[in-house]
């Protein structure tokens, strides 16, 4: 689905990463050359982070079996989920049209949590929504549009 890393903020999102890739927040700490209270404050979004910090972590999340283009997908879904531009927008592992890239400036333009977490909570209704849908029903739903 190709709105998922856009709904995500990127706190959630290296949690996710990382998890998935079987290492403690230490771990990846290690790795990227920041502490695990820097990891945790990031994930928990208690901290806000830089591009190069992004870039960064991503780096660290890569692992050595990765071709270079599986690394500069890693790196692009990074950067779009922390609200920065992808380096190669053809290079996503999901490609995301321009109505998803809209939506994602958008939602990490919103400064007011409270508004943030309600556009956060109705994009991931509608993803909800999307992934119930048949795939080969038109709009409506019953395969007829």
């Amino acid at each position: 689905m190709a709105i998922t890393s856009a709904v995500l903020s990127f706190g959630p999102w290296l949690k996710q990463a990382r998890e998935k890739r079987g290492l403690t927040a230490l771990a990846l700490a290690e790795r990227a050359g920041y502490s695990h209270v820097t990891i945790h404050n990031i994930e928990h979004e208690k901290k806000g982070v830089k591009r190069e910090t992004v870039e960064a972590l991503a780096n660290a999340l890569a692992t050595d079996t990765m071709t270079d283009n599986d690394r500069l997908r890693l790196r692009n879904e990074a950067l779009l989920a922390a609200g920065f531009a992808p380096e190669t927008p053809e290079l996503l592992s999901e490609p995301f049209d321009e109505d998803t890239l809209e939506v994602a400036h958008f939602y990490h333009g919103i400064a007011d949590p409270r508004m943030k977490a309600w556009v956060k909570n109705m994009m991931r209704t509608a993803v909800e929504i999307t992934d119930k849908e048949p795939a080969d029903a038109g709009p409506s739903g019953n395969g007829t549009d």
